[in-house]
């Protein structure tokens, strides 16, 4: 078994696997070890990673990007309304205060957490590392989370992993 390391930043994504020669960064399937931190929503699909960030410039308000910077945070939170004029998409409060991305999915409208966003870049980084360790299913992970996250950014980057699911025991690990 794997050790398998995951990043999720603002603007790239990496997937990393302990071995015996020591740490691997992964290839994704663009041959390449890093993968933008996108998520687009179109009529037919959502698209992740470098496909999200081929189409981002015909399809700007519903390509999602830097949703680490909102993750956590309530969407009243001064650096959420700073944050808010420098992105192209709609960003607006979801029902718990926190903040949610509004965009076009299937022809129609859509909103998500960031949590949840941030959960299908995990997923796509998940499968990545699966497609790496030949057949053998990820049941372990580190997520790497910048030193200066809150305590509730921290516990939303585990519920994001949880809906993923990457961490099953996420909330037990919380507890303990």
């Amino acid at each position: 078994m794997s050790v398998v390391g995951l990043d999720v930043g603002d603007t790239k994504c990496c997937v990393a696997l302990a071995r015996r020669g020591g740490i691997d960064v992964v290839l994704n399937k663009e041959s390449k070890r890093e993968t933008p931190s996108v998520v687009a929503f179109g009529p037919k699909q959502r698209a992740l990673g470098t496909d999200g960030a081929g189409g981002q410039n015909m399809n700007i308000k519903n390509t999602l990007f830097s949703l680490r910077r909102l993750l956590g945070l309530k969407f009243k939170d001064p650096a959420v309304q700073a944050e808010l004029g420098k992105l192209p998409f709609k960003v607006s409060e979801a029902a718990d205060g926190s903040c949610a991305a509004e965009v076009m999915y299937l022809n129609e409208p859509a909103t998500f957490t960031i949590e949840r966003v941030i959960a299908m870049l995990l997923t796509d980084l998940k499968a990545t590392a699966e497609s790496e360790m030949e057949g053998s299913k990820m049941e372990d992970c580190v997520i790497s989370i910048p030193s200066y996250y809150t305590e509730v950014q921290r516990k939303a980057m585990l519920d994001a992993a949880g809906i993923a699911p990457l961490l099953l025991r996420a909330r037990e690990q919380l507890e303990d």
